[in-house]
């Protein structure tokens, strides 16, 4: 096969909108500027400059946008309290030179920066307080389109909504030789063919992103092609599919003929060309900043967000009688078969990426969820007609979204984000059938059930509109802790729950004491709680709790205190983290080794009392009588979650299930241990609870001892899996 002496040299341009910057927590009051650099290897020559040089002559903001050092920077703004929202309003464009004709993908760089409000803002005082990664998948003949939330978090907590509008705007052709030019090629005819795919086809793509959204803009095309407001779509440069494949076919008949095949490549390249430019400009300058465009686009992104997070998230409803006997299921197994199915690299994607805050598969968590209800007919939040319903089958086209109503909560993934559809359908079926048979039990998966929620600010005003009182959320860290542990649930819920009345208490007051006593450790949390709510201006209605590890502990040790009645009536959830509700009895070898040690070393109280070695008999231990002492029964809804690899926590301690070891034993120890199971489950009895089993498969296997552990409140992506597809429901 003979190599073509003509290069292809594909130039790409890509619209960033940026639309709104909120502040849902920011540490400082002050000045505020998102910035964005392009970086990557599979592009060379780019270049950005600002879009709409009208708009900014009247932008009266503190510092307009611009370009630094091909950094584009947004509006500055000042934030000066919570939840506010600013809109942003930034146009840039980005324009690549691709190294290659197949797919390539930039890597946009989303830096958030601030200066103290005490000095003028100028550029040079900024300091960058986070960054976030955006990869933007182009493809020839396709037009990207899409919009999404990035959020910061940890020290910089903020969202910002944007939308991508990239294409290929150009092909230039360059000889590798002098002429005189050899004869025509089959290479060269293959590479004019693939030419002229990628040019007829872009034109195409980007005449119908303008036709269906039409409707938003306010534009008519009329059977001439023509726009209105004097833009000007030229009927011999698009053609639908037919037109385009008879267009294609003539020409590359006429290359053949051609006296001069490389001056004809060359010259068609040009002429194909010529008008992409055009196009592009005019789809920036009709649909980059509309707003009905831009929600549609957001809620594509909405809707497979939700639904990519309730991936490999596999859901049973239970009866509460059968706790009892519910056995702690395969998880090393069911890692196997999942990890190694072919349905997790089917799994669709979406144009904009970012690799720290998508449900990839590197870092892919496994959920398996079991709902216990009460005998009565009830039904859970996941599996009722307002928070889950089979998606409809069809697929539509990135065109169509645009056609959809932006409430329309049953839109499937679009087909831009899956073009391995067939192969993904068949391997979701096959995994459940599997899983199903593995298990033992009726496995749901999710993202089948799941129902994409309306976007936020749609939300807020229902929300508004029901008061219930205060909901006081309390997260409690664990063993040798700090308030800050569990900070990434409070901020994932932070944004889930805005529009409700909910305020959050991260636990200090026991930071550096939870060696000690957990009945004291318990006592102190309540006094923290008492203080706390006796601050609040609103009357607080609802508790709920996140505890991690031995904090789960040391709430129901607060719960249990004479003095907490007055908190009783007002308990709704508690979610446990890996918490050893029945002790550290029956762990592995190793883990009885490394707390012996420990707590010969630190003279350990509580490190006792989860071996049921603070007493001299097993009975009259401080986990046995806590287990007697009703701590779970105020509450409405109780979440557990152990983790697979967890050797500090047993899984069948943090999910109050059975344990064989214990099961065999006929020492006191056992029945202490069965004596602890069944007072607990004779309190659950009547309530909701959910049992999640978590393998954080971003190490696989060798995820163990202590990373196991923390993973649940270190892993963000992971929370916001657990938290959206399930748990959220049980903090409304």
């Amino acid at each position: 096969m003979s190599k073509p002496l003509v290069e292809l040299h594909p130039f790409y341009n890509v619209y960033i909108y940026l639309n709104r910057l909120k502040n849902i927590e920011l540490p400082y009051r002050g000045y505020w500027q998102v910035r964005l650099t392009a970086e990557g290897s599979s592009c060379s020559e780019w270049d950005v400059k600002l879009e709409g040089k009208d708009r900014r002559e009247g932008d009266y903001s503190l510092l307009p946008a611009c370009i630094q050092s091909r950094s584009a920077l947004s509006k500055t703004v000042e934030v000066l309290y919570t939840d506010e929202e600013f809109q942003l309003a930034d146009g840039f464009i980005f324009s690549f030179k691709s190294n290659g004709t197949v797919r390539i993908e930039l890597d946009f760089i989303i830096e958030l920066w601030f200066c103290d409000k005490d000095q003028p803002p100028r550029l040079d005082k900024f300091q960058k307080l986070n960054s976030r990664k955006m990869t933007v998948s182009l493809e020839p003949s396709k037009v990207c389109s899409a919009a999404r939330l990035i959020h910061w978090d940890y020290g910089a907590c903020a969202s910002l909504t944007l939308s991508v509008m990239g294409s290929l705007v150009s092909l230039m052709p360059r000889r590798r030789k002098d002429p005189p030019d050899p004869p025509l090629s089959d290479a060269l005819t293959r590479q004019y063919g693939d030419m002229c795919d990628s040019l007829l086809g872009t034109s195409r793509t980007l005449t119908q992103f303008i036709k269906d959204s039409s409707k938003h803009i306010g534009v008519q095309l009329a059977e001439d092609w023509k726009l209105s407001h004097n833009y000007r779509l030229h009927r011999n440069e698009v053609c639908d599919d037919d037109d385009e494949e008879e267009r294609k076919e003539s020409m590359v008949d006429s290359l053949v003929i051609s006296p001069s095949p490389w001056k004809t490549l060359e010259m068609d390249a040009i002429s194909l060309s010529s008008p992409l430019n055009t196009l592009f400009k005019q789809v920036v300058e009709l649909c980059g900043r509309n707003e009905g465009v831009f929600r549609c686009l957001l809620h594509s992104f909405s809707v497979w967000h939700t639904r990519r997070l309730s991936e490999a998230f596999f859901s049973v409803d239970r009866c509460t009688l059968q706790l009892g006997s519910a056995s702690l299921l395969p998880l090393s197994a069911l890692y196997h078969l999942i990890s190694s199915h072919d349905y997790i690299r089917c799994l669709p994607f979406h144009p904009l990426q970012s690799a720290q805050l998508d449900y990839s598969e590197d870092n892919m968590a496994f959920v398996f969820e079991e709902v216990f209800l009460p005998a009565t007919p009830s039904s859970s939040p996941s599996s009722s007609p307002s928070n889950g319903s089979s998606p409809t089958s069809s697929t539509t086209t990135p065109e169509s979204t645009l056609a959809s109503s932006p409430t329309d909560t049953q839109q499937p993934y679009t087909e831009s984000f899956l073009e391995r559809l067939t192969d993904y359908a068949e391997k979701k079926e096959s995994i459940k059938e599997e899983v199903c048979k593995l298990s033992g039990k009726e496995f749901r998966l999710m993202s089948e059930c799941i129902r994409s929620q309306p976007l936020l600010d749609e939300r807020i005003g229902e929300e508004n509109g029901n008061k219930m009182g205060v909901h006081l959320i309390v997260l409690v860290h664990g063993l040798e802790g700090a308030r800050d542990d569990l900070w990434p649930y409070r901020s994932s819920l932070k944004r889930m729950l805005q529009g409700r009345d909910v305020q959050f208490l991260c636990s200090r007051i026991n930071e550096g004491s939870t060696w000690g006593d957990v009945e004291i450790l318990g006592k102190s949390l309540l006094k923290e709680m008492d203080d706390h709510m006796a601050s609040l201006r609103s009357c607080v209605t609802r508790v709920s709790f996140i505890a991690h590890s031995l904090g789960g502990l040391i709430v129901r040790a607060a719960v249990a205190r004479p003095e907490g009645s007055w908190l009783r009536p007002r308990l709704h959830t508690l979610l446990t983290l890996n918490t050893p509700h029945l002790g550290l009895v029956y762990a592995k070898k190793t883990s009885h080794v490394g707390l012996t040690l420990v707590q010969w070393y630190k003279r350990s109280r509580c490190l006792a009392q989860l071996s049921l070695r603070d007493t001299n008999n097993f009975t009259d231990s401080f986990l046995v009588r806590l287990a007697s002492s009703g701590s779970l029964t105020p509450f409405k809804n109780v979440l557990l979650l152990g983790s697979s690899g967890d050797i500090m926590v047993p899984r069948h301690s943090a999910l109050l299930s059975s344990c064989p070891a214990a099961d065999k034993d006929r020492s006191s120890l056992a029945a202490a241990f069965n004596h602890m199971l069944d007072e607990l489950h004779k309190e659950l009895a009547e309530k909701r609870v959910v049992r999640y089993s978590a393998v954080h498969r971003k190490h696989g296997e060798k995820l163990r001892g202590r990373p196991a552990h923390t993973s649940c409140v270190e892993d963000s992506v992971f929370i916001e899996k657990l938290l959206s597809t399930s748990a959220i429901n049980y903090f409304y």
